[in-house]
Formats: C-alpha cells, sequence, structure tokens
C-alpha cells in the first residue's frame, strides 16, 4: 500500500475460462459486494495478456 492509500493486486489466470469462473463464483460476488459497501471508494480493473515475463535471481 501507498502512503496516499493506493493499492496493487495482481492476479493471473491459466484461461479465460478460469478467468471467468473465478470473475462468477457465488462466493467472489458476496466478497466483492461485501467490499464495495465497506472498504473501496473506487477501484479499477484491467484485463490484460502477458505477452512475454523475465526474471532475475541472485
Amino acid at each position: 500500500m501507498t502512503d496516499d492509500g493506493d493499492e496493487l493486486t495482481i492476479v493471473f489466470f491459466t484461461d479465460d475460462e478460469a478467468l471467468r469462473a473465478w470473475h462468477d463464483d457465488p462466493e467472489h460476488r458476496a466478497a466483492q459486494h461485501l467490499a464495495r459497501e465497506r472498504w473501496y471508494e473506487r477501484y479499477q480493473v484491467h484485463v490484460a495478456r502477458v505477452e512475454r515475463t523475465y526474471r532475475f535471481q541472485r
């Protein structure tokens, strides 16, 4: 979380079907509703495909 309260969450899915299943899950829907009611004033969702990834590890 940043000093001004912004937060970033990144979620990866294996395919569109997995994303839809998560989106439509009743427990997830209930959690979304609760979050909108209690915690979030706003949020933004970006759905994107990862073209390539890089990693460095010492």
